[in-house]
């Protein structure tokens, strides 16, 4: 095989200009970030009319609220990997889906140790969103603005968890803390529809399609090196897997 047909993945996304692809994405990936930061912080808003409502120790709010961080953790351990696998847009998908099913459910706790079981699988699904967000995001800019769009993310993130406060004043009174479960089931699912809808098929990136094939190899081959209990088959190595393309991320 001759180099000429090798194609540096690096240098095919550094020479992209922003054009309405990139646009579009980063707008899709903020909403992701903005629901996910949401449901993130709702219990917190919602805590004080849990206390009530349930009559619960306002001291036993502490362990779901772990709860919640201890899903996260496992979310982003266990969906970032199954990203690596089956790539990042179905893993946001599938953690909208965890987020809006468990969110749906909170609204039906009635006793402290069922939302505390709740909340673990609400952090898995706000785990999961949150790593594969960010990489997608990065896989698809250039080096010299990954960096801001980490940052634009974020603030995605932090706006959705602020909103809260705004949601809580105004719904709760008048609806009950339930409304901020319901709220927290119906945006990932709206999202997730959002995600599905953008990169159904036909809807092509501006790229060659031998480099979304190279970053697909990428994937599994970091997988391969970090887990590689997942994928005895694949090795990492510099050249992709296929012998098609060349990475070098």
């Amino acid at each position: 095989m001759t180099d000429s047909k090798l194609v540096d993945v690096n240098a095919v996304i550094e020479s992209q200009k922003l054009g309405t692809y990139q646009i579009g994405l980063a707008a899709l990936l903020l909403v992701c970030m903005f629901v996910d930061g949401f449901e993130a912080q709702a219990p917190g808003f919602a805590a004080p009319f849990i206390i009530r409502d349930l009559s619960i120790p306002r001291a036993a709010m502490g362990l779901v609220f772990g709860a919640g961080n201890f899903g996260l953790m496992l979310g982003a351990v266990l969906l970032g990997i199954l990203g690596d696998r089956m790539g990042r847009k179905r893993t946001i998908v599938v953690g909208c889906i965890v987020l809006s099913v468990f969110s749906i459910l909170t609204i039906y706790a009635r006793d402290i140790d069922t939302l505390r079981l709740l909340r673990i699988g609400s952090g898995i699904g706000v785990g999961g969103v949150l790593p594969s967000v960010i990489a997608l995001g990065t896989e698809f800019s250039p080096r010299r603005t990954q960096a801001t769009t980490i940052w634009l993310l974020l603030i995605g993130y932090q706006a959705g968890a602020s909103s809260g406060a705004l949601v809580s004043t105004l719904l709760i009174p008048s609806y009950g803390w339930q409304v901020m479960f319901l709220i927290g089931a119906v945006l990932p699912i709206a999202a997730a529809i959002l995600v599905l809808a953008a990169f159904c098929k036909g809807s092509t990136p501006p790229l060659p399609s031998i480099v979304t094939h190279a970053l697909s190899c990428t994937r599994k081959r970091k997988a391969a090196s970090v887990f590689p209990i997942f994928s005895p088959t694949v090795e990492p190595r510099a050249r992709c897997c296929c012998g098609r393309c060349m990475s070098a991320i």
